[in-house]
């Protein structure tokens, strides 16, 4: 036989019309020509060449709604069932409240629809295509996350000066915890010997210095579910608080107006608490009763109590913060200032005889 009843065959392939070719032929003639006829022509094949189209591992959220179809290249089918199943169970998913499957069997078409998804949907599922008795699977994985959340994550942080092995406060979700990012001044973090990125915060294996105080942004960002939350924190050093004002020398005041202001330091800033002392009595704010406190601020306006603490008010006064405490007793001498009273006018005769008296009200009473 010679080489030329050896080619034959393939140039007759190649020159023969698509209208005269048999449909394995017009299938070889549409993969070496990437003819659109031919591609069409051979979807008429068995029903052993046809394919499930991929299908994409999904990514969503709970209670984010996510669609995942289903469908198979041969256009003219018969006897095609489609259903989808959870893989590790092999049970067929029926509809309920969370999901919902919309069958378009006659065009070999179907939609898998997680109206609410949980963290309990989370599988492997299968398409499973039947077309003229031959079943064939496509899987594919679904990852739902839990709601994106800051877990412990305060705007303000304090670590003590020149300490080692601290950490900077932030978690998220463990599921999240590969999209997160830590930044200070502008530059990415890197981790090293001295700082390291744990799932629960920045922890500071180092000497924590000056040039470690400032803003810290950690950022979560994940594209695929469309996620991009920021959070911005600064870090100080941790100092313990001081009442700088007033001092505890005795000083007075109007008992008509009590009211003392404190000024205190300390990072972070100190929260203040007031005690009467001599009653041992921790004083909260409560308006209806005449007592303001706010903070740094208290304020007596009722009447009964304020006499009852005689000529001299003994207020203790706790300034706190993580660091320690602070206190200081304040002994306020009160009064009221004297007012005379008024009395009415009168004419006295020469000669006659008047005792006149003059009152005046205040605290202590004036002499």
């Amino acid at each position: 036989m010679s080489l030329l009843h050896l080619f034959i065959p393939l140039v007759l392939l190649v020159v023969t019309p698509l209208n005269a070719v048999d449909h394995n032929k017009c299938l070889l003639i549409a993969i070496f020509r990437n003819d659109d006829y031919c591609y069409k022509a051979s979807l008429n094949l068995p029903s052993t060449a046809w394919e499930i189209e991929h299908i994409r591992d999904v990514f969503t959220v709970e209670d984010i709604a996510v669609f995942v179809s289903c469908r198979f290249s041969r256009r003219e089918a018969k006897n095609v069932t489609l259903k989808w199943i959870n893989k590790s169970s092999e049970k067929e998913i029926n509809e309920s409240k969370h999901v919902t499957v919309h069958d378009y069997n006659e065009v070999g078409f179907s939609i898998l629809h997680f109206k609410n998804p949980k963290i309990k949907h989370n599988a492997i599922y299968s398409c499973v295509v039947t077309n003229n008795g031959v079943e064939k699977r496509m899987s594919f994985k679904v990852t739902v996350l839990p709601k994106f959340k800051w877990i412990e994550c305060d705007a303000e942080q304090y670590l003590v000066k020149f300490e080692d092995r601290q950490k900077i406060l932030c978690s998220v979700p463990k599921q999240y915890f590969p999209f997160i990012s830590w930044q200070k001044d502008n530059e990415t973090i890197i981790e090293s010997k001295r700082i390291k990125i744990r799932i629960d915060g920045l922890y500071m294996r180092a000497p924590f210095r000056s040039s470690n105080v400032g803003e810290y942004i950690v950022t979560v960002i994940n594209k695929t579910i469309g996620i991009y939350e920021k959070r911005k924190i600064y870090v100080d050093f941790l100092l313990p608080p001081k009442i700088k004002y007033p001092t505890s020398i005795p000083f007075p005041m109007n008992r008509n107006s009590f009211e003392i202001r404190v000024i205190s330091e300390g990072s972070p800033k100190p929260i203040i608490k007031w005690f009467d002392y001599k009653k041992n009595k921790i004083l909260n704010n409560n308006t209806d009763s005449g007592i303001y406190v706010n903070n740094d601020i208290l304020r007596i306006t009722n009447k009964k109590y304020l006499k009852s603490f005689g000529k001299v008010a003994e207020i203790f006064c706790v300034a706190q913060n993580r660091k320690g405490n602070s206190t200081r007793i304040f002994k306020i001498q009160l009064f009221e200032e004297p007012i005379i009273m008024l009395f009415e006018s009168f004419i006295i005769s020469e000669g006659s005889n008047k005792t006149l008296e003059c009152n005046a009200t205040g605290f202590p009473l004036p002499k």
